[in-house]
């Protein structure tokens, strides 16, 4: 297997796991904030749910800076200049900080949540796009995530009174 292949399929492990850990990460932080009450079971849950998080972000920071490398050792710098790879790839380094600020307590659940989960399915889209050779600018992209993201935020809150509202 040749290290192109290899980076592909890295880096879609990498989203796919991150694009499932955030998803699966709302679906039982809801659930675990809906009584107010977190219990060790719903920590652990949220834990694991963390680690595949983790595991995905790694391989896609590895991965998608890794295709950087490999563009320009294989005299394929054209590539280079395709906004979407680095929309994509400035998303990614969204996600880390994202991560670096909610693991330290700097940016609340509101925005925090909303990033890490916007963002990871922001990124997943764009690798459609990329492998489907669709172009947008780059601001187009950021401007349409920075609406992405503040409207999950808002859903996101949304869903979390009304699923305490119900004590589901």
């Amino acid at each position: 297997m040749d290290v192109f292949t290899l980076l592909i399929i890295g880096h879609l492990v990498g989203t796919v796991l991150g694009v499932g850990g955030a998803t699966m990460i709302e679906v039982h932080l809801n659930k675990a904030l809906s009584d107010d009450d977190m219990s060790l079971d719903e920590r652990e849950m949220l834990g694991l749910n963390f680690t595949v998080l983790r595991v995905g972000l790694v391989l896609a920071l590895v991965t998608g800076f890794g295709f950087l490398v490999y563009y320009v050792a294989h005299g394929q710098e054209f590539r280079l200049q395709n906004p979407v790879l680095w929309a994509k790839l400035f998303m990614v380094i969204i996600v880390a900080v994202n991560a670096l600020l909610l693991q330290s307590h700097k940016i609340g659940l509101y925005w925090g949540s909303a990033f890490s989960f916007v963002t990871w399915w922001a990124t997943m889209l764009l690798g459609i796009f990329l492998t489907n050779n669709v172009r947008f600018g780059f601001i187009t992209i950021m401007v349409g995530y920075a609406i992405a993201v503040v409207a999950g935020a808002f859903i996101l809150h949304k869903m979390r009174i009304y699923l305490k509202s119900k004590n589901v």
